[in-house]
């Protein structure tokens, strides 16, 4: 995704795991999107920093593991 397609969008799919959230933005910060869960999602302050509600660096394998992993812990699942 370049430049020019950024400019175009008006939504991006993440993945989230966690009811962690930000109620109220840091002083200077700038709304950039919002979810249905959560107003706060991605803002950013100046060109230094860019804060993001969800996980970016966890991808659809790890937090399925992440969820029958716990499943199982919780005696939810068995191996049958």
């Amino acid at each position: 995704m370049d430049e020019e397609d950024l400019k175009e969008t008006t939504e991006i799919g993440v993945l989230k795991c966690h009811s962690d959230y930000v109620k109220k933005l840091p002083e200077g910060a700038i709304l950039l999107g919002s979810s249905s869960t959560t107003h706060q999602e991605l803002w950013s302050i100046e060109d230094r920093v860019l804060g993001c509600q969800s996980s970016p660096e966890y991808n659809y394998t790890y937090i399925r593991e992440l969820i029958i992993n716990k499943l199982y812990e919780m005696g939810h699942l068995d191996e049958n």
